[in-house]
């Protein structure tokens, strides 16, 4: 039954392209697969844009949330000691408060408010502080950085957090012993704990990108030209209401699936093993 549906539409699809493709305009909404075919056809490069722009944005995201998650997590578990001095407590605290409070926040708000701040508010501020015009600060703060700035400050939040529970899952003697060796606490955590951290955490680390690989199409609000954006652009120029969003709907399908997928065969080859960790959300 399964054959003989997926051939159905494979000859539908098939059909569907050989009659829009010397078409110069849109059929006629009563058409629907043809106008989706024929959308396909004529804006296809636009929409490659828009796959490359949420790839580009959802990794480099996810791998500067990481290394900064990294910075925060340290931050996060940093307790006084009776053996610290003062200013050493009082500093330990100070780290551990902020990156409490920035988890919170960004964890607290919608990365859609967080992009209409970041892009918005943000050149304002730097402009009057700085005493520089805003349209320098543009030119550097542009729309792409943007939206890098954003998915990474927000994906530090939740990765923060899964790191400290990759963290918590390694034997506290990991740490000691590698402190009894003569490494200091910085070389203990980036030699001996991160390693087995992120191991552990890995599939937490992954599924936030594949979650990046979605939250993208936030970004349209500043203009950001991913998926989202391109549908939208595409809904005015063929005046079609569902056939974009139908075609980006199944775009990011199958994207999430096959990074799911490919994933999913590196967590196998790495033999990871599931671990319970504390929930990022």
């Amino acid at each position: 039954m399964l054959v003989y549906l997926l051939e159905f539409l494979v000859f539908a699809i098939a059909n569907s392209l050989i009659r829009v493709a010397d078409l110069s305009k849109i059929p006629a909404k009563e058409n629907f697969l043809d106008s989706m075919m024929y959308i396909v056809l004529d804006y296809a490069d636009d929409f490659l844009k828009g796959v490359f722009m949420t790839l580009e944005l959802s990794l480099i995201g996810t791998l500067a949330g990481l290394l900064l998650g990294m910075v925060f997590v340290v931050l996060r578990i940093m307790e006084p000691k009776s053996q610290d001095g003062e200013i050493v407590g009082f500093l330990k605290k100070l780290g551990s408060g902020f990156a409490r409070a920035y988890i919170n926040v960004f964890r607290g708000t919608p990365m859609i408010v967080q992009a209409v701040i970041i892009y918005y508010l943000l050149p304002s501020l730097l402009s009057q502080w700085l005493d520089v015009p805003i349209s320098e600060i543009d030119k550097v703060l542009t729309i792409s950085l943007s939206g890098i700035i954003i998915v990474s400050l927000n994906t530090t939040a939740y990765l923060a957090e899964v790191l400290r529970g990759g963290i918590e899952a390694v034997d506290r003697g990991q740490l000691e012993a590698a402190r009894s060796l003569g490494l200091s606490y910085p070389q203990s955590m980036l030699s001996v704990v991160f390693p087995q951290a992120i191991k552990n955490s890995l599939p937490s680390i992954c599924n936030e990108f594949i979650i990046n690989i979605k939250d993208t199409s936030v970004l349209n609000v500043i203009g950001v030209a991913e998926l989202f954006f391109v549908a939208n652009e595409a809904q005015f120029k063929y005046y079609r209401t569902y056939e974009p969003f139908i075609l980006v709907a199944l775009i990011y399908f199958f994207l999430t699936m096959t990074t799911s997928k490919l994933l999913g065969f590196l967590e196998r080859k790495l033999n990871l093993q599931a671990k319970s960790l504390p929930s990022s959300n």
